[in-house]
């Protein structure tokens, strides 16, 4: 378990936060103006499928979609969203199919597009590949999760 790795990051300055225990993917924390929610998610094999048939555009969508449902699932509302693309060559098309999928996802979500970051590593990835991963953030009431 990486609990224990996870408890020994609580620090002092995160007033009020206490991490509790999710089955559902998507962190809790206690804070005094109410529970603040995250959620961190990728997209997978429908990556490779994605790249066999040329399309992109729809994966930003169900990447923000797999966070948000998380954080909807528990009750709060999803404030804002980050994603990054880890890639082997930066392709500016692909990347911005990927970018404006994930817009498209937070318009439709109502949440906001923080950060939209892209990492180019050539000798990691095999030629053409690619990661693409999204973290959100959410707030609920106290006692309404």
């Amino acid at each position: 378990s990486f609990e224990p790795l996870m408890r020994r990051t609580v620090v002092a300055s995160a007033v009020g936060a206490t991490p509790k225990e999710d089955l559902m993917k998507a962190s809790v924390y206690e804070m005094d103006q109410g529970m603040m929610i995250s959620s961190a998610s990728a997209i997978g094999t429908k990556l490779k499928v994605a790249a066999h048939i040329g399309n992109f555009d729809s994966l930003g969508v169900d990447l923000v979609a797999l966070c948000v449902n998380d954080i909807a699932a528990r009750g709060a509302e999803t404030l804002f969203f980050h994603d990054h693309i880890s890639i082997e060559k930066l392709d500016a098309h692909q990347v911005m199919q990927l970018v404006k999928g994930v817009s498209d996802g937070c318009v439709e979500a109502g949440c906001r597009l923080l950060d939209a970051g892209v990492a180019e590593l050539p000798g990691v990835f095999a030629p053409g590949g690619f990661d693409f991963v999204g973290f959100a953030v959410g707030m609920a009431e106290k006692g309404k999760l």
